[in-house]
This record gives C-alpha cells, structure tokens and sequence, in this order.
C-alpha cells in the first residue's frame, strides 16, 4: 500500500540515519520523526515491531509507512525506492538493474567496514572531549542540568559502557578502525579512477 504517513524512529549521531533522512529531503517525502538520544530509542522500536517480531532487535533507523514497518537503512532505502512514490522524481537506486546492484554491493560494504569503524572512531575521540560526547551524543543542549554536574554524574558510566564489549572502544581498536577506513577509501579511489 503506498502513501501514508511516514514515521522515522532515529537516534542521534547516527550516519545511517541520517542516510535515511537524506533520502526522504531528496525524494521530497514528509516524515514524522521520533528522535532519541543512543538507547532511549529501544522501548520506541519494540513498540512499533510489536506484533511482527517476537523478539525484535532495537537498532534504528526504522520506519513506519503504509502499514510496514522496516528497519535497516539499506532495506528501508531499498523500500523507499520500491515502494514509495517520490514527490521530486528522485529515487534511491537507478533503474538499470547491473548498476543497482554494483551501487548495493558498495553500500553494504561502505554500511559494514565504514560505519563501523566511523562510529568506534567517533566514539574513541569523545570520549577525549566529554564536552563533545554531551553536546554531540545525548543533546546536551536540551537537558537542564550543568554540563560540569552532567560530566561528573555520567561521564563514567560511558566510558565504562563504551569502553565495555562488544563496542571496545580503546586505543587500539581506534587504530585499527582507522586502518580499515584508509583501505576502503584507496579501493574507493581505486574504483572511481578506473571508471569502475
């Protein structure tokens, strides 16, 4: 069923989601979006899988269109171009089916090695700047409490769960990361020199 509104369940900080808000501006599509800050968004995502999965896993982004819901930015561009009528013209994907599957191939890796490792990079020089870990990861600039207070209190906890499995986030994991970012980025330079 096409039209409806949308629902966009999202978190802050988050590339993925941010792919998928891309998408909808440039699709020209309006959405409703539920916005949290990373983990406040679990009880959100369960609620609107409840009768579709039993045990549903709480990563976002999610949307909720047309009395579906998807989740993965992937799948849900992959919907969106299907399914979604776009307002502008644009669609996520082109129509010539060999191309379409070239550009899924480099999504899901560019999705896999670079988000990955761009969200253990990210986190590993925040946790540097506790400053930036408030203003950038729980909004700081809508919660009513000094940000000294607000350090003192959380600060340790997030370093703990960060630092903690399965996200690591240490040093050498920050180098490591970093290394997969630069081979990805020569084989990306290796594929658009070679007009691949």
């Amino acid at each position: 069923e096409r039209g409806g509104k949308i629902r966009l369940i999202t978190i802050t900080c988050s590339h993925f989601c941010e792919k998928v808000r891309f998408a909808l501006g440039l699709m020209g599509l309006e959405y409703e979006e539920s916005a949290h800050v990373p983990g406040g968004h679990t009880g959100d995502v369960v609620a609107a899988m409840e009768g579709i999965d039993d045990d549903p896993m709480t990563m976002v982004p999610v949307i909720v269109y047309g009395g579906k819901v998807i989740q993965d930015s992937v799948d849900i561009l992959k919907f969106l171009n299907d399914e979604a009528e776009s307002a502008s013209g644009w669609y996520p994907y082109p129509a010539d089916h060999e191309l379409k599957e070239e550009i899924l191939a480099w999504e899901e890796m560019v999705g896999v090695v670079l988000g990955t490792s761009v969200r253990q990079v990210m986190y590993y020089l925040l946790l540097q700047q506790p400053s930036l870990l408030f203003r950038t990861v729980l909004g700081y600039e809508s919660l009513s409490l000094p940000l000294w207070v607000l350090s003192q209190l959380v600060s340790p906890y997030l370093r703990w769960q960060l630092r903690a499995e399965p996200m690591s986030i240490n040093e050498e994991s920050f180098e490591e990361c970093m290394g997969y970012i630069r081979e990805l980025f020569d084989d990306v330079e290796e594929w658009l020199g070679g007009g691949g």
